[in-house]
C-alpha cells in the first residue's frame, strides 16, 4: 500500500508581482490621502470661519454696549474742557492746528471721538513697554463714567477757582491719590483735572498748575473756573472713564474679522 502525499506549493510571490501590489497600493493610499487633507483643509477652513464670525458677534456687542453708555454720568453737559495737548495726546491723532484753529490751548471734546486709519509711529501712550498701534487701525475713544466710583456732590463754593482747591464733604480725602484724574461738572460745563496733593487736615484735594498731563490751570481762565461759574456754582466731583478701542479690519477665509481691543487709558 502505497502512501499518499500531499504536495503543497511552497512558492512565494515574484517580485513582479510585489512590484505590482506595492505600486497599486500606493496610487490608493495617495488617493485616499488626498480625500484626507481636502477634508481636513474644508474643516479647518469652516472652524477658522465660525471662530471670525463669533468674533466679530462678541466685537460688536462689545462696542455696542460702550458706545450706548458713552457719556452716561455727563449726558447734558454742553462743554468739556481739555488742554489740546493732552487731547492730541491720548485720545486722537487729530493735529492741534485741526482741534484748535485759534490756538487757544483748550478743545471741547465730545463722548465719543474716533481716527480713522492710525498713521505708523502712533504710540500708546503711557503703556508699561513702547507700544506702536498697528498702522491702519481704526480707533474709537468714549467718555463714560467709572462706576467702581460714587460721584461727589459739592455744595456752592467748596471749589476755589484760584488755587485749585477742592473741599471732601466729610473731609475723607484717603480714597484719592496723588496722580489720578477726575472729572468735575456743575451739569453745564465740565473739565478734568490731576491731584497734585491732599490735605487730610482740612479735607481738600489740590489741582494746582504743573501736573504730569498738563490737565490743571488754575484762575480766573482756568479749569475749575469755567466748569463750576468760578466756583459759584454747586457741583459733582467724578471718575470718568477714557475707553479707546482699536479695531482692524481683516478677509481671513472671505470672512470679515474683527481684532478688537479695548484700552482703558484712565487714568484713575
Amino acid at each position: 500500500m502505497k502512501r499518499q502525499q500531499k504536495k503543497s506549493n511552497q512558492n512565494g510571490f515574484s517580485m513582479m508581482e510585489l512590484l505590482v501590489v506595492m505600486a497599486v497600493t500606493l496610487i490608493i493610499m495617495t488617493a485616499v490621502f488626498s480625500l484626507l487633507k481636502g477634508t481636513i483643509v474644508t474643516a479647518s477652513a469652516n472652524y477658522q470661519l465660525t471662530d471670525a464670525n463669533q468674533g466679530l458677534r462678541n466685537s460688536q456687542e462689545y462696542i455696542g454696549r460702550d458706545l450706548l453708555i458713552a457719556g452716561n454720568g455727563v449726558k447734558g453737559t454742553a462743554n468739556i474742557w481739555l488742554p489740546t495737548a493732552f487731547v492730541t495726546k491720548y485720545m486722537t491723532v487729530r493735529t492741534a492746528a485741526t482741534l484748535d484753529p485759534s490756538g487757544t490751548g483748550y478743545v471741547n471734546t465730545g463722548m465719543i471721538i474716533s481716527d480713522d486709519g492710525i498713521p505708523a509711529g502712533t504710540q500708546a501712550e503711557d503703556s508699561a513697554t513702547t507700544t506702536y498701534i498697528k498702522t491702519g487701525t481704526d480707533r474709537i475713544t468714549v467718555l463714560t463714567i467709572d462706576t467702581s466710583f460714587t460721584p461727589i456732590s459739592l455744595p456752592p463754593w467748596w471749589t476755589e477757582y484760584a488755587n485749585g482747591r477742592i473741599w471732601i464733604p466729610g473731609g475723607n480725602v484717603s480714597q484719592f491719590n496723588v496722580g489720578e484724574i477726575y472729572y468735575l461738572s456743575d451739569g453745564g460745563s465740565g473739565t478734568f483735572g490731576t491731584i497734585t496733593s491732599k490735605n487730610a487736615g482740612d479735607g481738600t484735594i489740590s489741582w494746582e498748575d504743573g501736573d504730569s498731563y498738563g490737565l490743571n490751570r488754575v484762575g480766573w481762565t482756568g479749569s475749575i473756573a469755567a466748569a463750576t461759574a468760578y466756583s459759584a456754582n454747586a457741583s459733582n466731583l467724578m471718575r470718568v472713564q477714557i475707553i479707546q478701542f482699536l479695531l482692524m479690519l481683516m478677509v481671513v477665509l472671505s470672512a470679515a474679522c474683527l481684532v478688537l481691543k479695548a484700552v482703558d487709558i484712565q487714568i484713575v
